[in-house]
Protein backbone atom coordinates (compact mmCIF):
# COMPACT_ATOMS: atom_id res chain seq x y z
CA UNK A 1 0.00 0.00 0.00
CA UNK A 2 0.96 3.54 -0.87
CA UNK A 3 0.95 5.92 1.84
CA UNK A 4 1.38 9.56 1.36
CA UNK A 5 1.65 11.72 4.55
CA UNK A 6 1.12 15.80 4.64
CA UNK A 7 3.04 17.83 7.28
CA UNK A 8 3.81 21.42 7.75
CA UNK A 9 7.60 22.31 7.78
CA UNK A 10 6.96 25.81 8.74
CA UNK A 11 4.24 28.81 8.52
CA UNK A 12 4.23 29.08 5.05
CA UNK A 13 5.54 25.64 3.43
CA UNK A 14 3.80 22.22 3.57
CA UNK A 15 5.34 18.72 2.49
CA UNK A 16 4.60 15.99 1.19
CA UNK A 17 6.35 12.58 1.95
CA UNK A 18 5.84 8.80 1.06
CA UNK A 19 8.09 6.13 3.25
CA UNK A 20 9.79 9.13 4.77
CA UNK A 21 11.52 10.19 1.92
CA UNK A 22 10.06 13.83 0.90
CA UNK A 23 8.63 14.07 -2.87
CA UNK A 24 7.68 17.77 -2.58
CA UNK A 25 6.55 21.28 -0.81
CA UNK A 26 3.88 23.44 -1.50
CA UNK A 27 3.21 26.62 -0.16
CA UNK A 28 -0.17 26.06 1.36
CA UNK A 29 -1.85 23.08 3.31
CA UNK A 30 -4.48 23.13 0.40
CA UNK A 31 -2.21 22.33 -2.34
CA UNK A 32 -0.10 19.74 -0.57
CA UNK A 33 -3.68 17.83 0.19
CA UNK A 34 -4.31 18.40 -3.60
CA UNK A 35 -1.21 16.79 -4.83
CA UNK A 36 -1.16 13.61 -1.73
CA UNK A 37 -4.68 13.00 -3.27
CA UNK A 38 -3.89 12.83 -6.64
CA UNK A 39 -0.85 10.98 -6.04
CA UNK A 40 -3.30 8.26 -4.01
CA UNK A 41 -5.94 8.75 -7.10
CA UNK A 42 -3.28 8.06 -9.50
CA UNK A 43 -2.09 4.39 -7.65
CA UNK A 44 -5.68 3.54 -6.86
CA UNK A 45 -6.71 3.83 -10.47
CA UNK A 46 -3.24 1.41 -11.69
CA UNK A 47 -4.65 -0.89 -9.02
CA UNK A 48 -2.74 -0.54 -6.22
CA UNK A 49 -4.23 0.87 -2.44
CA UNK A 50 -3.03 4.17 -1.01
CA UNK A 51 -3.79 6.02 1.82
CA UNK A 52 -3.05 9.84 2.64
CA UNK A 53 -2.14 10.84 6.20
CA UNK A 54 -2.90 14.53 7.16
CA UNK A 55 -0.76 16.26 10.12
CA UNK A 56 -2.51 19.13 11.57
CA UNK A 57 -1.38 22.68 11.38
CA UNK A 58 1.46 23.36 14.20
CA UNK A 59 0.67 25.49 17.00
CA UNK A 60 0.97 28.77 16.03
CA UNK A 61 1.54 28.74 12.69
CA UNK A 62 -2.28 28.29 11.84
CA UNK A 63 -4.48 30.48 9.68
CA UNK A 64 -4.99 32.54 12.58
CA UNK A 65 -8.00 30.95 13.85
CA UNK A 66 -7.88 28.72 16.98
CA UNK A 67 -8.53 24.99 16.36
CA UNK A 68 -9.95 23.24 18.95
CA UNK A 69 -9.29 19.44 18.81
CA UNK A 70 -12.26 17.24 17.68
CA UNK A 71 -12.42 13.62 19.12
CA UNK A 72 -14.30 11.16 16.86
CA UNK A 73 -15.81 8.05 17.68
CA UNK A 74 -15.29 6.49 15.06
CA UNK A 75 -18.68 4.25 15.38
Amino acid sequence: MALFEVRQVSRDTWSVLSKGSLLDVYPTEETARWAALTLASDRCKAGMQASVVITPPLPGHGSGERRQAQRFSGM
